[in-house]
Parts: C-alpha cells; structure tokens; sequence
C-alpha cells in the first residue's frame, strides 16, 4: 500500500516531519490549507511516496508542493 508522508524543508536545518496522508492528493492539499504553508522559517514543503511501514530516511525523493 502506498503512502505519502508530507515534509518541510529548512536550509541547513533540514527536513521536519509532519504527517502520513492516503493519497498525494490528500497531503497536498493539507499542505495548501496549513498556515503556516507559507512561512518565512520554512524552505519548501513537500510529499515522499513510500510502502506503508517502508523507513524514509532519504530526501532525494521529496516531491515539492509549489508556492501559489
């Protein structure tokens, strides 16, 4: 079953965690409606599409959530 894990991305800080969604749609668009979406202490945010139970423990895969 695939997941996807919804992310944030800080330069030289790295990557924060924030959740597991269903489908790609779902974390996007939870991503769209969190407020801090557009956050100034915030790089990017983006989605990782991985096995349920699979361990992501590599950001080459992050999928970033465009700002609008």
């Amino acid at each position: 079953m695939k997941v996807f894990s919804v992310v944030s991305y800080t330069q030289y800080e790295g990557f924060d965690f924030y959740g597991v969604f269903g489908s790609r749609e779902d974390a996007v668009s939870w991503i769209k409606s969190f407020e801090g979406y557009k956050n100034k202490w915030r790089d990017g945010y983006g989605v990782i599409e991985s096995e349920l139970g699979e361990i992501v423990d590599s950001y080459d895969d992050v999928e970033y959530v465009d700002y609008e």
